[in-house]
């Protein structure tokens, strides 16, 4: 069956977008007088800031993730064994962001993991499924379980508090309508870690209903979807999240068990907890001078122009009101908040996160 991707994005590769982990608020932008053009883009962008600011949903780039399931004798006590995070410890109803890690601790793989009584369902970043399925399913070879690929009729994300209106309320994060071919699944919680759901209708039925009580919401851009991300310092997967990174480079503690046993890479998140701290860090960026495009990325950053690399440049958006603005990967010694980094004749000053706090305070 053909899978429905409202608003896929098209030639992008790592799939940029809302993928991540963090809580914070849009901001509310007011826009200076500009020359028409790029007026009309930042009315367009802020208008889309502020929608996404309000207390509706509504509807993501994108269908916000991929979705698989686990299933088998025991796939909840299988996939335990082998992820980051402690899952025997989610309350009934609730969910967890987990991590496959490499022998070394290296990020492999994200996923948002849903218990539920036969099977678990797990939210990986759009793009990241197929890769997910295979390496979860070498380490779940000797076990019973077996991670597959959901091919839902419709899957889309909307974004905000008002989700549980549209699924009709319900409690937890994992809300079950209908059955057979008019059956959806509202997963309550993104990948990104911003409020919402991911919306999969696994029938016609189900799809037609879906799109029946989307119709109405208003529709924010990828442009939208990744400043938002970025201004609220949140990895994404591909971008600050890649097959070098470990979890607390990146603020992914909170999906790492510290307590809970053996998994794939434990020893050396057990290390860097107990004897030091890793080398490298996530921070904010804003230009300062050079060049106002968006420039490529990566984008390797140096304390001093023609100097060694310290760091890369991950993301990168322009925000009407603060301009180019970013997300850096780099050494501990250059990401002190106030420092200046350089890279393809561009000044740019370290900042806290969440940016635009960070950014307010500087300006």
């Amino acid at each position: 069956m053909a899978v429905e991707r409202d608003g896929e994005n098209r030639a992008l590769s790592p799939p940029p977008g809302l993928f991540g982990l963090g809580k914070g608020t849009a901001s509310r932008v007011v826009v200076a007088p500009m020359d028409e053009p790029t007026r009309s883009a930042d009315l367009r962008l802020e208008q889309e800031l502020n929608q996404l600011a309000g207390p509706g949903p509504v509807l993501a780039p994108g269908p916000g993730a991929d979705v698989l399931a686990v299933r088998g004798g025991d796939p909840l006590e299988a996939l335990h064994r082998v992820v980051s995070q402690d899952l025997r410890a989610i309350p009934h109803g609730g969910s967890a962001l987990a991590l496959l890690l490499a022998p070394k601790g290296q990020v492999r793989g994200m996923m948002v993991v849903f218990p539920r009584d036969e099977e678990v369902l797990l939210l990986a970043p759009p793009g990241s499924g197929e890769d997910l399925t295979a390496s979860l399913n070498r380490y779940l070879m000797l076990s019973r379980c077996r991670v597959e690929s959901v091919a839902p009729s419709r899957l889309i994300c909307v974004l905000g508090e008002g989700w549980r209106r549209l699924a009709g309320g319900g409690d937890g994060d994992l809300v079950l309508e209908g059955s057979g071919d008019d059956e959806v699944w509202w997963f309550g919680r993104t990948v990104a870690g911003m409020p919402g759901a991911v919306v999969a209708a696994l029938g016609g039925m189900g799809a037609r209903r879906v799109g029946e009580l989307t119709a109405g919401l208003p529709r924010i851009s990828q442009d939208t979807a990744e400043l938002v991300r970025i201004g609220r310092g949140l990895p994404a997967w591909g971008r600050e999240v890649t097959e070098i990174t470990l979890p607390p480079e990146v603020g992914l503690e909170l999906a790492v068990s510290l307590s809970k046993g053996c998994y794939v890479g434990q020893e050396v998140m057990a290390r860097i907890d107990a004897y030091g701290r890793v080398n490298r860090t996530l921070v904010g960026v804003l230009r300062q001078d050079g060049p106002e495009d968006v420039p490529s990325v990566p984008l390797e950053l140096a304390p001093t122009p023609g100097d060694r690399p310290r760091g890369q440049l991950t993301s990168a958006a322009y925000h009407p009101e603060h301009g180019l603005v970013g997300l850096a990967v780099v050494r501990r010694e250059v990401s002190v908040p106030g420092a200046d980094l350089f890279g393809d004749g561009r000044r740019f000053r370290v900042t806290a996160l969440p940016l635009w706090e960070a950014a307010t305070s500087s300006v």
